[in-house]
């Protein structure tokens, strides 16, 4: 074998080796990525399931409700979700601030409501007047035992299901709106259609309230822009 061929094997063969070992060398990296992953993956799933998360909370819905879904009852729910009849002077809907594309949050750091451009769950091109806050999401609400930013209207048990220690609201309705075994309102997604506004940030725009019977006070008529007619 020349000299010039035997140089040549060599070559090859350190660049063999040296080939090999960073092959290998990535290989023991991705390992060792690989083994965090699974920790942070272990870690996760034990946090979840002391937290009661299963992944198949929806399919527990009928069972907790302990009926059957009425499909019209639920067809006009979604229905009215998106139409402004809804609304005080047609302009917003439920689904102008919560929209199924966000987990029917809101696109928006801080939600626009009345006097939109009615473009819904398109971020940059919804327009109109900011209120105060940031839309909450509404998905799987039924599951929640506590609604709103600071959960102030509850159910006391712990359970939206269990209506057996009624519904706590803010004062002055307290515990008194929904007493316990209310024989209508049993869950506490029901009773959020009852809710009053008791916080200046979720007012803010809504208009036709000032000095009629329903206005709730000079605090919340400073946000009455006068544009809005009498509620009927």
């Amino acid at each position: 074998m020349s000299k010039l061929l035997i140089k040549r094997f060599l070559q090859l063969t350190l660049l063999a080796v040296f080939t090999l070992a960073g092959s290998l060398a990535l290989r023991g990296q991705d390992q060792d990525k690989g083994d965090g992953r699974d920790d942070i993956d272990r870690r996760l799933t034990h946090v979840l399931a002391n937290a009661g998360f299963t992944g198949r909370i929806e399919s527990t819905l009928l069972p907790r409700l302990g009926r059957q879904l009425n499909p019209a009852m639920a067809k006009v729910g979604q229905m009215l979700w998106f139409d402004t009849i809804t609304g005080l002077h047609d302009d917003n809907t439920c689904g102008g601030c919560h929209a199924p594309a966000f987990g029917f949050g809101d696109g928006q750091s801080i939600a626009i409501g009345i006097q939109s451009n009615g473009i819904v769950g398109v971020f940059h091109k919804r327009e109109g007047p900011h209120n105060q806050r940031r839309t909450p999401k509404a998905l799987n609400i039924a599951f929640l035992p506590a609604l709103m930013w600071n959960g102030r209207f509850n159910s006391i048990s712990g359970d939206p299901f269990d209506n057996s220690q009624g519904f706590m609201f803010p004062l002055p309705e307290g515990t008194t709106r929904f007493p316990p075994h209310d024989p209508i309102i049993k869950h506490l997604a029901q009773a959020q259609g009852e809710m009053p506004p008791t916080e200046l940030t979720e007012v803010a725009g809504y208009t036709g309230t000032k000095g009629t019977p329903f206005s709730l006070g000079p605090d919340f008529d400073q946000f009455d822009d006068g544009k809005g007619s009498p509620i009927p």
